[in-house]
Formats: structure tokens, sequence, C-alpha cells
């Protein structure tokens, strides 16, 4: 993944300037592929300050990205089933 995570009380910290440029809904799918708890909690900074409240990886991995077009601007958006598309 090449993203740095760092383990604190029970929040995974993941820094987005790590990551090559995946966001958090393909970190997190990747996550619960390769065995980690979709209950684990996640949050996502950049350096030291935080970009995303904490959640959980299944709740990330339950989102994509709708880039931003003429209907309005990027969004995250709820799948139906969070395997599809990867």
């Amino acid at each position: 993944m090449g993203a740095t995570i760092l383990d604190s009380i029970s929040i995974k910290t993941i820094d987005l300037a790590t990551t090559n440029g995946k966001g958090p809904t393909l970190i997190c799918s990747k996550m619960i592929r390769e065995g980690t708890d979709p209950d684990t909690q996640v949050e996502f900074v950049r350096g030291t300050t935080p970009v995303f409240a904490p959640r959980s990886v299944g709740s990330w991995a339950a989102y994509r990205v709708r880039e931003a077009d003429d209907s309005g601007p990027i969004r995250f958006v709820k799948v139906s089933d969070p395997s599809d598309g990867l």
C-alpha cells in the first residue's frame, strides 16, 4: 500500500501524504481485503493535520468518489456492494 500507518490506542492513523494519491475509500477497501476488521477505526491526516473525522474502515469502504462534473463538485457516494468496482 505504501501508506504510513501509525497505531494509536484504538484508531489507525493514515497519512494521506504517503499514499501515492490513493484516497480513503480505496485504502480502506484494500485494508478489508487484506484482513483488517471492518470495525477498526481509522483517521486520515496530512502530516499532523486531520483531514476527516475518525470512522470505521468498513464505513469508508462503503463509499466511492464521484468526480466533479456538470451536476456538482466531487462527492463521496455510498455504494450498495462495497466490493463493486475494485
